[in-house]
């Protein structure tokens, strides 16, 4: 079997507040209990129907639990860089001290699970920080598969936060949730500099602060 290499396959999370690796039900819109090629390229546009056949082994046209297994991990580390900003997670975001790169101690503070190995490998320059030029795929493809968030039921939601139902939720609505977050932690999930989280915002970097209530 060839290996799958989907460079603009957008799937580091469906919903808008989680980073999970994609399971089989996610992409089985009909609940037939295999996903076939539309429904793969509805997550991951550009895989090409030779990459498919490669494992739909037994040839039925849809990859079934054993052989998504084959691919699900493939899936999630092939994302597009432009999916870095929407969860919060551009240079901006890591780099805490504002000196144009992100050290391994800035990375983890929103992926805790990256290995040093991980942060190496995109330290192309071996400088011991992420530049602007290496927040490639791969960078992104990392962080999303390092990053944690809550399970599901505690996850919060935006409306919890909006005491005010004005669409957004300053610190102070934050703070009424989660008490010890700073302001400069604030402003790094504060990607668009609103003033307050909106729902894109409420994504991994939002819920990872929001745990430390």
């Amino acid at each position: 079997m060839k290996n799958l290499m989907l460079t603009t396959a957008s799937i580091i999370a469906l919903t808008a507040t989680s980073v999970a690796a994609v399971t089989l039900a996610d992409l089985d819109t009909n609940a037939d209990g295999s996903v076939d090629i539309s429904e793969v390229q509805a997550v991951a546009p550009t895989i090409t129907q030779e990459e498919f056949d490669s494992i739909d082994q037994d040839g039925s046209k849809g990859w079934n639990a054993g052989e998504f297994d084959l691919a699900a991990d493939m899936l999630v580390k092939y994302l597009p860089a432009s999916s870095g900003p929407e969860f919060g997670m551009d240079l901006n975001t890591l780099d805490s001290n504002a000196d144009g790169s992100a050290d391994i101690d800035e990375v983890r503070a929103v992926a805790p699970t990256i290995t040093q190995d991980d942060f190496n490998m995109i330290d192309a320059d071996g400088s011991g920080g992420w530049n602007l030029n290496e927040m490639t795929d791969a960078a992104y493809a990392i962080l999303g598969r390092g990053t944690t968030t809550p399970a599901s039921g505690e996850v919060v939601a935006l409306a919890t936060l909006d005491s005010n139902a004005d669409g957004s939720a300053d610190i102070d609505e934050v703070r009424a949730v989660s008490p010890t977050i700073t302001q400069d932690e604030f402003n790094e999930v504060d990607q668009d500099g609103s003033g307050g989280w909106n729902g894109p915002e409420m994504g991994a970097a939002a819920q990872n602060l929001l745990m430390r209530k």
